[in-house]
């Protein structure tokens, strides 16, 4: 959880921005190896479900490590760790931020398939779909 907060936090002009982006990196980078190995919280809890949440909460960390990518503006970073995310929980806010990070590395085909693909979701979250608007409009100026 540090390492999302620190993740979603971080602002362009803070004065400590790299050391929140670094220890965002070490928390998040930490709870991915300790989950591949992590037992389960209950005994009662299928094993099924308890792989399919690692799954969840490893994804959720190379989402909050792209993130950090992108603040640091290391888009190709971004991508794959958006890439990574996508692969193990393939939700659109996920695909959305891999998107805007093919848009802000110049690679604006790529971001409008994807912004393409989910705005043809008509029960698409509200916010996602102003989100993927935006991208697209930035892509197609382009």
């Amino acid at each position: 959880m540090l390492g999302e907060i620190l993740a979603t936090h971080v602002r362009e002009n803070d004065l400590d921005k790299e050391e929140k982006l670094s220890k965002a990196d070490k928390y998040l980078n930490g709870t991915i190896e300790t989950l591949k190995t992590a037992p389960k919280p209950n005994a009662q809890l299928p094993d099924a479900q308890w792989e399919d949440a690692k799954k969840q909460f490893t994804a959720e960390a190379h989402n909050d490590l792209g993130l950090v990518a992108i603040d640091r503006k290391k888009y190709d970073v971004a991508i794959s760790e958006f890439k990574t995310a996508i692969a193990g929980d393939p939700q659109p806010a996920y695909q959305v931020r891999l998107a805007s990070a093919y848009q802000q590395s110049g690679k604006n085909t790529e971001a409008l398939e994807i912004c393409d693909k989910l705005l043809a979701d008509p029960q698409l979250h509200p916010a996602i779909k102003n989100f993927a608007t935006q991208v697209k409009t930035a892509a197609s100026k382009k």
